[in-house]
């Protein structure tokens, strides 16, 4: 089964863990702060549309992040950090790479086609193939590959309120086939890039998950670079000898 590999991927990014310290409150929406969904929309979708101008077309990214997830069960919170990698590929999946360097260390990584979930604190890695998962509900990253055109699979929305204390523009989406590891993704617009219709700038400033249990994972990007055009080993993992490997596809 993918759906391990996927917890793990979920996990660090909503238990241990797609926003301003870690992500800012939200606040009343009023006349001076609302925006119309579909020039969110627009701001999000314009860099990644396969034909955008090459003055504004964002082909790869690379930030580090701070995250804090919440456990509703245990009302209890946690914080971490590190260094996210990502290249798009047009109709596959992402490549990504995350480096979680606290509160555990923890890589994950993905070519698009293989997904490397590797616990040095627990001598393992866990390998599978996603290449068949594509389409699946339960990608909690799914919103990686989905940029380019986010009614492919969510509903959008705009939540109330409509932006976060920090000045950041919210939009909704939902995922339009039942997930058991996302209910809702909140995107993070940082204000200017809305308020000056930035787009030439990185568009997304953070990411909020929601879980069906009501844990939250909030993410803050920070240090942004884009088409800084990562060399492909960034996306493969090499298994250190010594290393147990386990594979959550085999039945």
């Amino acid at each position: 089964m993918f759906i391990p590999c996927i917890r793990n991927i979920l996990y660090p990014l909503t238990a241990a863990l797609v926003c301003i310290g870690i992500l800012s409150t939200p606040i009343p929406a009023s006349a001076e702060t609302t925006a119309d969904k579909a020039v969110l929309q627009k701001l999000l979708e314009a860099p990644f549309q396969p034909d955008a101008d090459a003055d504004i077309r964002i082909d790869d990214f690379r930030a580090t992040f701070e995250q804090e997830a919440h456990i509703a069960s245990l009302n209890r919170s946690k914080q971490g950090h590190g260094k996210v990698t990502v290249r798009f590929n047009a109709e596959k999946a992402a490549s990504f790479r995350w480096d979680y360097l606290e509160p555990e260390e923890q890589h994950i990584i993905s070519n698009g086609i293989k997904l490397w979930v590797y616990l040095p604190e627990s001598n393992r890695v866990m390998i599978s193939d996603v290449a068949q998962h594509l389409e699946s509900g339960d990608d909690p990253l799914l919103f990686l590959r989905s940029l380019d055109n986010l009614e492919r699979h969510f509903e959008i929305s705009i939540p109330a309120p409509a932006c976060a204390q920090g000045g950041d523009y919210l939009l909704t989406l939902t995922p339009k086939r039942d997930s058991a590891y996302v209910s809702t993704l909140t995107l993070h617009i940082p204000e200017e890039v809305v308020e000056k219709k930035l787009e030439d700038r990185f568009p997304l400033g953070g990411v909020t998950i929601l879980d069906p249990n009501g844990n939250t994972t909030a993410l803050k990007f920070g240090d942004v670079e884009v088409n800084t055009q990562p060399e492909p080993k960034t996306f493969s993992f090499s298994v250190p000898p010594g290393v147990e490997i386990v594979h959550p596809d085999s039945k």
